[in-house]
């Protein structure tokens, strides 16, 4: 029995409320039909039938019954996680710790359906899911990849390492930016970065199709490297969420309110030249903080490594995408201070008006649960 998240094998366990298997290397837990009615909150289990009994929301995970493509049910309003199942052979897939989230639901009419036995049963599969993570979390990223942009201070996305996501918006996208932006390197003096960025006092020049080269040129490869990365790393889980041609308007839209709040901000007359895709992606950041808030995002704090000299401190730290969305956009808010005075050559307001659009189209879409069939 192989795992449908990562494809490695997959552990029986008997259990008084029905079989389910166990997969060490993830946690996910794939559970049958009679798990599922004592396990799942009926609500949820309904709506997870009815979506999945329409047929029309093929997912990238594969039954390992059938080996047929499982439908991806999108995740609803009500905190239920994006889950996988087949309805040919009644049985359902969840990541690590989604098995417990929907378990939660209702508690005490739960209690009141279980006997006493199959609720310590449930107690116990609850309590080794928390040691699993706990033990997980204190591992590292996971994937040996991982660590060169954690050292790096990037932040990694926890239990994203090794999962390819069929976004291809996300991976042309990232293409043309890298393309374009090695034009501008390659380019003498700069000419092209000078002559395609945003102008502050010239904004509409060329017709106004500098506020789409801008976004595709970079200033230097850390700027480039850093952006394609974040989109990449989170921009895969929105298209697949909003789907592509969401996805893509809620890009253009980030980057276009971000343009036009550094525009704002300017001095008159200035003859500064912005580039970028800093506000799009920084949309793509808070879209993705807001509908997945309890994804783990990890981070690595290189001040505290000299204080484990004296105290016990952890110098990778690991908290829920909303806590770390909120602590970038605190950064944001210091740094304006800087590209205010000119002492600062980072688009600090361009990454806000690029985080107002994402929130706004969390607002719009993402509150709700996503329609797209490529939810996830």
């Amino acid at each position: 029995m192989f795992c449908p998240n990562c494809r490695e094998s997959m552990e029986a366990r008997p259990s008084s409320l029905g079989a389910y298997w166990l997969c060490h290397s993830c946690q996910g837990r794939l559970l049958e039909a009679e798990a599922l009615d004592r396990m799942v909150d009926p609500a949820c289990l309904r709506r997870l039938w009815q979506i999945a009994g329409q047929g029309d929301r093929p997912g990238r995970r594969s039954c390992p019954f059938c080996y047929r493509a499982m439908t991806l049910v999108p995740g609803a309003a009500d905190g239920t996680p994006p889950l996988d199942a087949c309805n040919t052979c009644k049985v359902a897939f969840f990541d690590a710790l989604e098995l417990e989230t929907v378990a939660s639901k209702d508690a005490a009419a739960a209690g009141a359906l279980l006997s006493s036995t199959d609720q310590k049963e449930i107690a116990r599969v609850r309590r080794e899911m928390l040691i699993d993570e706990a033990e997980e979390d204190l591992s590292g990223p996971g994937h040996p990849a991982l660590w060169i942009p954690l050292i790096m201070g990037l932040p990694v996305e926890k239990g994203g390492a090794g999962e390819f996501r069929q976004a291809w918006g996300t991976w042309i996208m990232a293409i043309v930016i890298i393309s374009f932006s090695l034009i501008g390197f390659l380019s003498e003096n700069y000419a092209v970065i000078l002559g395609l960025g945003l102008k502050n006092s010239a904004p509409f020049r060329y017709g106004g199709i500098t506020f789409i080269t801008s976004f595709l040129l970079h200033g230097n490869w850390w700027h480039l490297i850093g952006n394609v990365y974040f989109l990449l790393i989170f921009g895969d889980n929105v298209e697949e969420d909003l789907g592509w041609k969401r996805w893509l308007a809620l890009v253009v839209m980030a980057a276009l309110i971000g343009d036009v709040l550094s525009l704002m901000v300017a001095a008159p007359g200035s003859e500064t030249v912005s580039i970028g895709a800093s506000g799009g992606i920084a949309g793509l950041l808070a879209y993705y903080s807001l509908r997945f808030p309890k994804n783990r995002i990890m981070v690595f704090i290189w001040m505290l490594l000299p204080l484990r000299m004296f105290v016990n401190v952890r110098a990778i730290l690991m908290m829920p995408a909303a806590i770390a969305f909120a602590w970038w956009i605190g950064m944001q808010l210091m740094g304006t201070t800087s590209q205010m005075q000119g002492t600062s050559n980072v688009g600090y307001f361009a990454h806000l008006g690029g985080a107002l659009g994402g929130v706004a189209f969390w607002a719009i879409y993402g509150v709700r649960g996503s329609a797209s069939p490529t939810a996830a």
